[in-house]
């Protein structure tokens, strides 16, 4: 079973289709969403893999919003071609 946000890249073929490449987000995503929010989710994550408490580690609330106060993050796509 795999759970949690990845990318998959799927080739398709008539009504043949098959994944060729499933890869976990934490690649870029979550080093933004670390530095924005100012959270090791990195951290949080390998602990939650390995069975160990992240009840010190100050993790946002997930029924809130919390948001930085004094900035905005923004993530933007970065293609090495003119469109």
């Amino acid at each position: 079973d795999i759970t949690g946000p990845v990318n998959i890249q799927f080739v398709a073929k008539g009504t043949d289709v098959m994944c060729i490449e499933t890869n976990v987000r934490a690649s870029r995503s979550f080093p933004f969403v670390s530095k924005t929010m100012g959270v090791d989710f990195i951290e949080a994550a390998t602990k939650a893999i390995i069975g160990q408490p992240t009840d010190d580690m100050n993790l946002p609330d997930l029924t809130t919003r919390d948001r930085p106060s004094q900035f905005v993050g923004v993530k933007a796509p970065m293609f090495s071609f003119t469109r």
